[in-house]
């Protein structure tokens, strides 16, 4: 049961907590560099032309052209640039840890505390479209992200030695929960690690499991799943007549869960992993994530921090309007009026009740969807993991496009390479055709 708030008080804690981050001396105990020049930018407007940069699609001089018509100010992008870079990536990860708790604080009764951790890794690209990984540690139960880390390229399809040294250090944050891996985790070694730091896991089975048993069978067990259901298709490409059919898939699962969950109870914890891939989703089409085009790795770090606290900005005005209410919002709206209609008043601290109940009458949209719809995973290239190859069809585009600028054709994937060659063929007519015109 969440605990009603009152719009007062909702304001109020926001704009103390943002307050505080305006204040030049509480910064600079993180970040010496820092100072306010009255003639100058601020670095309140320094950070806020960060986190509007955020933002898919946008690009640097729109950021300012925005923050100059709110401001009347006349500031080139460089002087953005220049103030900006003095803030550290200390400050934007205090101002995630802090807004977590503001969070807690504001919902303690959004839902228990996190008993489940889904943990899985996703890749982007950067400016020269190296494939870099990704790992992202998700609380299913709250909705909310723990943590996004940055892996870089070289880390590329070594998801289990990333997660692992992340559990290393923060050993004390996976006690007493129950963490939940996909098939790509199923290792002896993975496993050996978490049993020996004593650490309740579930693990979709993969291939040979004999070494595995054998060594664990008196610390793990296996669950077998046979999991029915009922999907209405048509009959025909062409025929608008739906029939049922009954569809069957089995799991295993590998669990040091013991007896009182149940198998049943074992795949729906299961099924709750894929909140992280959600949450992937999420910021890859809302957020520049997807393609970076950042120089360092501290810029990049800078942005998923501040990503990482708009989304539970999001999460804050979401829970703020929800309040009892058993309803749905459409999520990647919201976000986007947040940075049009309310980003600048939360940042700078002057975020009032009536803009607040004005942004939620007018720029939140509920979504009616069937109770327990679900649709099956399926990859748009058969056989290939698309988002370690980078089969998404924006990362596909601008792999094939980059290759056709810099003459690299040869060197794509096949099923790129062919592609690229068909692009090549229709230019190339496109040309003639046009010279024939002339």
């Amino acid at each position: 049961m969440i605990n009603n708030i009152c719009p007062e008080t909702f304001v109020k804690n926001m704009n103390d907590f943002f307050i505080k981050f305006n204040d030049t001396k509480k910064l600079n105990k993180l970040n010496s560099k820092l100072r306010n020049s009255k003639d100058g930018i601020t670095n309140t407007r320094a950070m806020i032309y960060k986190f509007l940069y955020t933002k898919l699609n946008i690009t640097k001089d729109k950021c300012v052209s925005n923050i100059n018509e709110k401001y009347n100010t006349s500031y080139l992008r460089n002087a953005y640039e220049s103030k900006e870079n003095n803030i550290s990536v200390t400050v934007y990860h205090h101002m995630y840890d802090q807004i977590k708790q503001l969070y807690h604080s504001l919902f303690p009764g959004a839902n228990t505390d996190c008993k489940l951790i889904a943990i899985d890794g996703t890749c982007n690209t950067n400016k020269n479209m190296d494939v870099m990984l990704n790992m992202g540690y998700f609380d299913p139960d709250n909705g909310i992200p723990l943590d996004l880390t940055f892996n870089g390229n070289k880390n590329r399809n070594k998801e289990i030695k990333c997660s692992t040294d992340y559990i290393k250090n923060n050993l004390s944050s996976f006690e007493n929960k129950i963490l939940v891996f996909d098939r790509g985790y199923f290792s002896f070694e993975f496993i050996s690690f978490l049993i020996t730091n004593k650490l309740k896991f579930i693990i979709r089975k993969k291939g040979n499991t004999n070494n595995v048993y054998d060594k664990f069978k008196s610390q793990i067990r296996k669950i077998f799943i046979d999991h029915t259901y009922t999907k209405t298709v048509y009959k025909s490409k062409k025929s608008r007549i739906k029939k049922d059919i009954t569809l069957n898939n089995s799991y295993e699962f590998t669990t040091n869960l013991d007896e009182k969950y149940s198998p049943k109870k074992i795949f729906e914890l299961y099924g709750k992993r894929w909140d992280v891939e959600v949450f992937f989703k999420f910021i890859k089409y809302n957020f520049k994530f997807q393609n970076l085009a950042e120089k360092s790795t501290n810029s990049c770090k800078k942005l998923y921090f501040c990503e990482l606290i708009l989304f539970y900005l999001k999460e804050l005005i979401k829970r703020f309007y929800i309040q009892n209410r058993n309803i749905k919002i459409n999520n990647s709206l919201l976000m986007e009026n947040i940075y049009d209609y309310l980003l600048f008043e939360i940042l700078s601290g002057t975020l009032t009740i009536q803009k607040l109940n004005k942004f939620c009458k007018i720029h939140i949209t509920k979504i009616k969807n069937k109770e327990n719809r679900s649709n099956p995973r399926i990859s748009k290239t058969p056989f290939s993991k698309w988002y370690v190859k980078g089969f998404s069809e924006y990362a596909k585009f601008i792999k094939i496009l980059e290759a056709i600028k810099k003459g690299t054709v040869d060197k794509l994937h096949k099923n790129l390479k062919l592609i690229a060659h068909k692009i090549i063929e229709i230019n190339k007519n496109h040309r003639t055709e046009k010279k024939e015109v002339e």
